[in-house]
């Protein structure tokens, strides 16, 4: 996996040219949620990363107060199209949470049918400037089984999950990695499995950004662990994006891709 993702890192850092990049024009945002313009801690813990307000795609990126975002995606693989639609809300600049419904359509066999519910919570642990330049996450979430023969694993009615995120932000490029440990409890097929998901994300220009993604999978049951290397490509239009993405899995040999769209009010 190395040989493919490094070389792909080393082609992409001639497109980051950070004196001459142009972030989103946040000033809108602030006005709206009521946060002062100039020098505050408010400010300060609500500036996004010193302009990506809108950016929504970053790895980074959490709801801050007020914040409401919904998200809508599809992408297709193996003669199975799905479609996601979800939503986020920020109670504060820290505390966030959100819920997502996922449904998909097999073109090949009858299982069509909602395959889960997700619900998450994220909390801000360190912002940068708070005496560190790193950022870090707490993840909290549960996934609920959708219809019996679309559950992955097949056996799990719900998998609850957690994990930490860390990363840093600079005027055109964000680096972040995700360590989380996943639990289905179940008295014969008791499983859990640690996902490692390492991110990296270029703002090109004002309105395009380009960013890479891995998930390492590793879990009690071998049949389980799985090694997916994905990409995105970003188009910012004011508060809304629109995503075309796409993943790879190496040990099952699929390919996924899609699109999706983000908006921000």
């Amino acid at each position: 996996m190395k040989k493919l993702f490094l070389p792909i890192i080393v082609s992409l850092l001639p497109l980051v040219s950070y004196g001459e990049i142009t972030l989103v024009d946040t000033e809108e945002y602030y006005a709206e949620r009521g946060i002062p313009s100039e020098g505050t801690e408010s400010r300060d813990s609500a500036s996004i990363y010193g302009g990506t307000a809108a950016d929504t795609s970053d790895p980074l990126w959490i709801p801050h107060a007020m914040d409401f975002l919904t998200r809508a995606a599809i992408d297709y693989s193996d003669d199975v199209l799905r479609l996601h639609a979800g939503l986020a809300y920020g109670f504060s600049n820290r505390f966030s949470i959100g819920a997502s419904l996922h449904y998909q359509n097999n073109f090949d066999n009858s299982m069509d049918g909602f395959s889960k519910i997700d619900f998450a919570a994220t909390y801000r642990l360190s912002d940068a400037g708070e005496g560190s330049r790193v950022i870090s996450d707490l993840l909290l979430g549960v996934k609920l089984a959708g219809d019996k023969d679309l559950r992955r694993p097949e056996f799990a009615d719900t998998v609850y999950h957690a994990g930490l995120r860390m990363g840093r932000v600079w005027s055109g490029l964000t680096l972040a990695g995700t360590l989380r440990t996943s639990w289905v409890f179940d008295s014969t097929h008791g499983l859990a499995f640690i996902d490692f998901i390492p991110e990296i994300y270029f703002r090109i220009s004002q309105n395009w950004r380009i960013g890479l993604d891995a998930d390492l999978r590793k879990a009690t049951d071998s049949i389980y662990d799985a090694q997916w290397l994905g990409g995105k490509l970003v188009r910012q239009f004011g508060f809304t994006q629109y995503i075309v993405f796409t993943n790879y899995e190496f040990k099952n040999n699929e390919w996924r891709g899609g699109l999706r769209v983000n908006v921000l009010f």
